[in-house]
């Protein structure tokens, strides 16, 4: 008996129920019908859009200026000293020009800065100036649209000599 239980097992397989297709009903399109592109954004990019900022006016230019020299009222500077300038602008399209002139013989030297962002200059002074004396420096803005506005100045003077100071050769 147990071998017809086997062999009952191992007969054809039982006969699985067949599948029924069922029609499926979809909306046409009119044939008038015609593909409309939509638009859509485009994707982020790594690079940042550039902003624009609007330009200031002198004033405002003028009053966001940030100095700080070494140049001082009757400051005595060695030959072997530097002449130290930072500075900030707040706009772009500001540039800052030093403006240094000998007393007696009226050579002037001087440098331009460009404005947008903090900026510093340290020059020898044997390298920006001609000789010993007395100097009168002025510092002034310039844009395309105004020249030498919002100016400070003050007056120095450079000594024929090296600086003998301890302290001050160490710093360098």
């Amino acid at each position: 008996m147990a071998l017809c239980g086997c062999l009952a097992a191992c007969g054809a397989p039982a006969a699985l129920p067949t599948p029924t297709a069922t029609l499926v009903v979809r909306p046409t399109l009119p044939p008038a019908w015609t593909l409309t592109p939509t638009p859509t954004r485009p994707p982020p990019t790594a690079t940042p859009n550039p902003t624009l900022t609007p330009t200031l006016d002198s004033q405002a230019i003028c009053d966001g200026l940030w100095v700080q020299t070494n140049l001082e009222d009757g400051r005595l500077l060695a030959w072997d000293a530097f002449v130290t300038l930072f500075a900030s602008l707040p706009s772009t399209d500001a540039a800052l020009r030093l403006l240094v002139v000998h007393g007696v013989t009226g050579e002037k030297r001087g440098i331009d800065l460009p404005g947008g962002e903090m900026t510093g200059i340290q020059i020898p002074v044997k390298v920006l100036l001609p000789g010993p004396g007395r100097y009168d420096w002025t510092l002034t803005l310039s844009t395309a649209s105004e020249q030498d506005f919002c100016p400070r100045g003050g007056w120095f003077v450079v000594a024929g000599r090296e600086s003998t100071r301890a302290e001050e050769r160490k710093v360098r």
